[in-house]
Formats: C-alpha cells, sequence, structure tokens
C-alpha cells in the first residue's frame, strides 16, 4: 500500500502544482537603467595616468589611449635624442676650451658651443612639450567627460522662410522667419 500511496501523492501535488493561477493582468514593471555619464573631475584625476581618463570616459578610448601613448613615446625618444647629443657637445666644448682632441676634430670652439647651445634649447623644447601633451590629455578627458551627453542633432541648418501677412485693415506686411 505504501509503495502505492508515495506515487500517487507525487502524482496530486504535481497536479496542485499545475493548477496555480497566473494573474495575467498584472505587468512587471519594467527595469529601467539609468544612462551612465562620466563625472569630468574624476576624470581629469584619472588622467593623471596617461590614457586612464579617456578609459573612464569609454567613448573611443580605443583610438585616444594609443595616440596618447604614441605621442609620448616619440617626444620622449626626440627628448632622448637631444639630451645624448646636448651631452656630446657639451663634453667636446669642455675639451676644446681645455685644448685637449675632441670627437669632432678640426671644428672651431665657437661651432662645438653653438652646437651645444642649440641641443640645450631642442632638449628644454622636447621636455616643454612633453608638459603640454602630459596637460592636454588630461584636458581632453576632462572636456569629453563635460561633452559626453552633448545631444548633436543631425539637422543643425537654419531655414529662412519669407513671410506674408494681411492685417486687417487691408496694409500688406513682408518678413522672414528664422526655423532653427
Amino acid at each position: 500500500m505504501t509503495k502505492l500511496f508515495v506515487p500517487i501523492l507525487i502524482f496530486v501535488s504535481f497536479q496542485l502544482i499545475a493548477q496555480e493561477q497566473v494573474d495575467s493582468t498584472k505587468v512587471e514593471p519594467e527595469v529601467v537603467r539609468e544612462r551612465w555619464v562620466p563625472k569630468p573631475k574624476r576624470a581629469a584625476l584619472l588622467s593623471l595616468i596617461p590614457g586612464a581618463g579617456q578609459f573612464y570616459n569609454r567613448k573611443y578610448a580605443y583610438l585616444k589611449v594609443p595616440v596618447i601613448y604614441g605621442a609620448f613615446a616619440g617626444i620622449g625618444y626626440w627628448a632622448s635624442d637631444n639630451q645624448n647629443q646636448y651631452e656630446r657637445y657639451r663634453d667636446a666644448y669642455e675639451l676644446a676650451v681645455n685644448g685637449e682632441t675632441h670627437e669632432f676634430g678640426n671644428a672651431s670652439t665657437d661651432d662645438i658651443k653653438r652646437a651645444r647651445d642649440n641641443f640645450d634649447k631642442f632638449r628644454q623644447r622636447t621636455y616643454i612639450t612633453l608638459g603640454a601633451i602630459y596637460l592636454a590629455q588630461i584636458l581632453e578627458a576632462y572636456v569629453a567627460a563635460h561633452l559626453i551627453d552633448f545631444d548633436i542633432d543631425e539637422d543643425i541648418s537654419i531655414q529662412f522662410k519669407p513671410s506674408y501677412e494681411e492685417e486687417y485693415d487691408g496694409k500688406v506686411g513682408f518678413g522672414a522667419a528664422l526655423k532653427f
């Protein structure tokens, strides 16, 4: 009897579950996710690490970050080359002033000094350029975070329409209407 009772009990319990009423008029509320908008201050702070602010903003980060690191690499190489050239000419100038032989052979002291000064100037300019690129990428992340939700409409034209009005006393008026 117990062998028959257990399967019947299971069968009846499934039937009871299947008979459960479902309210078809009940409407589940839609889950509305708010659109993520970056914070400009956070983007600028993250940009203290080059490229991190662009990743934070998410918009075209895959294009911006390689450009930033490419600019840093190019300017860094240029700065290193100018530093090496400056040191070569500086050492040669010191040797030429002391009357010793240097790697530039029969170049005059004035020529070596002029080349040394030029490479010093180039070296300083590359460091200024490196700092400007660093500040520009911070500024770019800050501005991009501000403009992330800027509405760019496809129709940004101005329409000019002439207008014609007749007034109640028989006068006619002409004008122009601008539509943005």
